[in-house]
């Protein structure tokens, strides 16, 4: 179920922490029209953030903790909540881009309307998941999104041509904040 054995990534990184994560990859299509669209609202907006590389772009469906080292009960314990899950793979699709507000350095954002239901569907059916096996699960309040930049300006709401893709797996990455990199540690396939 591993792509790759973890370590201790705390000792072996200082003061590192650890995040766990399941989140949905966007296919490399995606990705592109995704980076096309981060470059456009850049400039029209003079935003001076750097865009996330294709290989952070994501949407969270569960943080699970941040850790000192990985801690392997709880990584055993995502896992089998994950491996319960039964699921068709679905359409998402993102026709908005606007800020988070809340802090200096604003999330620029996809969101979209009523493509997000399957994103909806699974956060739930995953959070249920590991509440069954003592974790915390689903948040009351999730706003499906894909995080492009942070900048010191936010914008409005603007629309803009969809990005759809089909999600066809989740993940469970370990997210080594100070070096900027996903570890991927398992993965699920949807069905049909």
């Amino acid at each position: 179920m591993f792509d790759q054995r973890p370590d201790e990534r705390g000792a072996a990184f200082g003061s590192l922490t650890n995040l766990l994560l399941f989140m949905i990859r966007p296919e490399a299509d995606a990705a592109r029209r995704i980076a096309h669209i981060t470059e456009g609202v850049r400039k029209k907006h003079a935003l001076t953030a750097r865009p996330y590389p294709a290989e952070r772009l994501h949407i969270t469906l569960s943080h699970i903790g941040d850790f000192p080292a990985l801690p392997y009960n709880t990584l055993d314990a995502a896992i089998a909540a994950a491996s319960t899950l039964v699921m068709p793979s679905f359409t998402v699709a993102f026709n908005v881009v606007s800020s988070f507000n809340g802090s200096d350095r604003h999330p620029l954002v996809l969101r979209g309307d009523d493509g997000v239901a399957g994103v909806l569907k699974l956060q739930g059916i995953l959070g249920s998941a590991m509440q069954r096996v003592g974790l915390v699960g689903a948040r009351h309040h999730f706003t499906p999104h894909v995080t492009l930049l942070r900048d010191a300006r936010s914008i409005d709401e603007e629309r803009i041509e969809e990005v759809i893709w089909t999600v066809r797996e989740f993940v469970l990455v370990q997210s080594l904040l100070g070096l900027s990199r996903y570890v991927p540690l398992a993965r699920w396939t949807l069905g049909g």
